[in-house]
This record gives C-alpha cells, structure tokens and sequence, in this order.
C-alpha cells in the first residue's frame, strides 16, 4: 500500500505489523492499498439461512426468546433481529405492508443436515408473518436486502456494545423503536460472542470483543427533508441504550467522527499512544517505511486513529487455507484485511452471516 506520507509499504504480521495491526479495524487513513491478500472461507454455494418476520406487536416476545436463544447458539449461527417496518414486498402480505414488523435473520454455515434443528427455534419466537428460511444461495443470502437500500437516501449510524439484554434493555429498545422518526428508520441487534470473543483485546485494533450484542440504530430519510431531527432520534436512543454495555462503540456503524466518538471506538490505551504519536511527529515528517523503523509507521497510525477514527473498509478472512489476491494497480504491496464481526475465522464468530 502507499502511505498517506507516499511511502510504498508492505504491511504483514511480520513486515511494518503496527500498521498491518491498524489496517484491520483502525479505520481508513492510513493510505490507499494497491493490492491484497486475504484468507477464504469454503462456504455454500448453498448456504441455510434468510428471514422470518413476525408481527411488531410479537417485539417482546420475539426479543426475549432470542436472548435466550443467544446463550447456546454454536458458532456456525450467526443472527440477528430487526425492528423495522414491513417493505411492500410480493413476499410479505399486503396486510402487513406499511406496519412495524420484527425480522429474524439468520445464517447457518455448517452441515445442512442438522442446521434445520439448529435454526427450528427462530421459527417459533411467535406467530410468524412469513418464514423465508431454507437453503439459499450464498450470493443471493449477501444481497438479500439490497433492493430497499435504494441510491439517494440519506442514511444515519450509531451504535453501542450491549452487555444487558434485560427485560428492562428490551422494553427501552422497543420503546425506542416506537418513536422512529420515519418508516425506513431501524434498530437491529446484532448476536456477537463466539469467536470473536475469544481473541485478545490487543491482537486487532478492534478490541470490543466482550459484549454479546451489538446494538444499531439507523435514522433514514428517503428524500433527505427532516434528516437532522432524524439523527437526533438514532443519538438519543443509542444513549438510552450504552447503559446496558460498557459505553463503547464499534466504528463500522459511527455515522460522524467527534473525539467522542473516537474515544468511545478507540479503547483508552490506544488513544494515548496515538497522542504521543501526534505529538512526535511533525506532519511534514517522512515515515520511513522499512521495518527497523517502524517506531515511525506506528506514530503515523496512531496518528491516523487519533485524528479521525473514521469508518474503514475491511475484508473477511477465512477459515480455509486458501488464498485471494486482489491487484488494485500497477504496483504491488500485499497485506491481509481481516473483519472484526462475529462472522469470520478465530478473529469473530462464525461464518459470514446476514450482512448490508
């Protein structure tokens, strides 16, 4: 990759590691990648997985017996629950169109053959609206969702860690939801865990690995008229929602970029090395790129995550040994991108689930 001081750079677990350890969760300002490589999981191309929706008046019943549920799902089930608002789709009942609706999402990537005994509880949260889970395709399982995710809406992130799914955390989330600003406007819970738990808090520039949900509160406006008021609702409601967790944030789900923001995505140690990076190194000072000096490629990340935090783009990695290099431009410098959801190999849960 080129730094963002022009230096050409191989970032490895063994060649410039600081900046590799940053490229895989610290964000996207640490320069432009020219080519990669990354491990693949042997998934599908058949996959058990997809939907099932019940009523929005089931909310609570459906949340507390997938909290349940949560505490002895094994890792090849990833999940998670939407409140959102039924879409006017052939595959939903005209009676539902236009309602609040809870929807279940879930993929099993283990053997076919007991996923069904794995997934059957979903089905019986409640009265199910429709049942949308079997086998699907891989592919198709990614793009589920991409037809209401239309160009041109404008679109709000927060999130926050959760640690207590408890009564109390369900009825402030259902009240929450309640009092969205829009139709499009959604709350999702995220299953974490896993895995991704099991992966020391240092090892990745991710380090919210303990909390077992991931709460998301989007505010959507389809023509952008109210948006700012929306955003309020999405912040006032992530607040309501950190005491249930630690306070902290995961940064792929961070609509805007205030320090405290970054304090609340960054833990606190890292912040403190990324000052002292700021402040050793002056902006016009070239970071050398060889491994002996990596003191400076480090400053230079700390700086980046100090500066801006903002989201990054990040790939999965897998679990077979199996290799993909992508080949960006002319020139070649190769790193390994890792996710830092539950979805993926020893760095988060399981297989990668329901995803945007």
């Amino acid at each position: 990759m080129v730094t963002a001081e022009g230096h050409l750079v191989h970032a490895s677990a063994e060649q410039n590691s600081d900046l590799f350890w940053a490229l895989r969760g610290g964000g996207g300002n640490f320069g432009v990648a020219t080519s990669l490589e990354y491990a693949l999981h042997r998934v599908g191309p058949t996959v058990l997985g997809g939907l099932v929706f019940f009523p929005g008046e089931a909310a609570r019943q459906v949340l507390t017996g997938w909290r349940d549920l949560t505490t002895t799902m094994p890792d090849e089930l990833t999940s998670l629950v939407d409140l959102t608002t039924a879409p006017p789709v052939p595959f939903l009942p005209e009676s539902v169109h236009g309602k609040p609706i809870v929807a279940v999402g879930a993929m099993y990537c283990g053997p076919q053959g007991s996923g069904e005994d794995v997934m059957a509880p979903l089905r019986t949260l409640a009265e199910p609206v429709a049942d949308l889970l079997g086998p699907v395709p891989y592919a198709a399982m990614q793009q589920m969702l991409d037809p209401l995710w239309q160009a041109g809406a404008q679109n709000y992130f927060t999130s926050a860690m959760i640690d207590d799914l408890s009564d109390s955390a369900i009825d402030e989330l259902i009240a929450r939801w309640s009092a969205k600003p829009t139709p499009q406007s959604e709350v999702h819970i995220h299953h974490a865990g896993g895995a991704m738990e099991r992966v020391s808090a240092a090892e990745t520039a991710f380090a919210h690995r303990t909390s077992p949900y991931l709460l998301n509160v989007i505010a959507r406006s389809v023509d952008g008229v109210g948006f700012d008021g929306y955003t309020t609702w999405a912040r006032d409601a992530r607040a309501a929602m950190a005491g249930y967790g630690p306070d902290t944030m995961y940064v792929n789900f961070t609509g805007d970029a205030g320090a405290d923001k970054v304090r609340a995505s960054v833990p606190a140690r890292d912040l403190r090395e990324a000052r002292r990076g700021q402040e050793a190194l002056r902006p016009d000072e070239p970071v050398p790129a060889e491994p002996k000096h990596r003191a400076g490629v480090r400053r230079s990340i700390r700086r980046g995550i100090a500066a801006k935090a903002r989201p990054g783009l990040v790939s999965r990695p897998g679990l077979a040994p199996n290799h993909a290099r992508i080949r960006l431009g002319s020139t070649v410098a190769t790193g390994v991108a890792s996710d830092h959801s539950r979805n993926s190999d020893h760095r988060s849960r399981r297989c990668v689930g329901v995803r945007r």
